[in-house]
């Protein structure tokens, strides 16, 4: 999980990076093993990012998304294409 590695990471005894952890529908997401993990962000986030990362789901699928607040992106209608490797 992003969280845990970047979280860690510290220059002179400070945090690097500032992780914050979102999803199109804040609640308690499955996690493998049986785990719920709390997510309360929305994609407003993203907006004010300056790196996003987007794991994969572990399916193969393409499908549309709609541009979260503004966030860059591309495709036609103001959509970005996510491919889930």
């Amino acid at each position: 999980m992003p969280s845990v590695l970047l979280g860690a990471v510290e220059s002179g005894g400070r945090p690097v990076y500032q992780v914050t952890v979102c999803t199109a529908a804040p609640n308690v997401l499955a996690a493998s093993g049986g785990i719920g993990v709390v997510v309360d962000r929305g994609l407003e986030v993203v907006a004010a990012a300056d790196t996003v990362i987007v794991p994969s789901t572990g399916r193969s699928a393409r499908r549309r998304v709609g541009r979260a607040g503004g966030a860059a992106g591309g495709g036609r209608g103001g959509q970005a294409h996510r491919v889930d490797l």
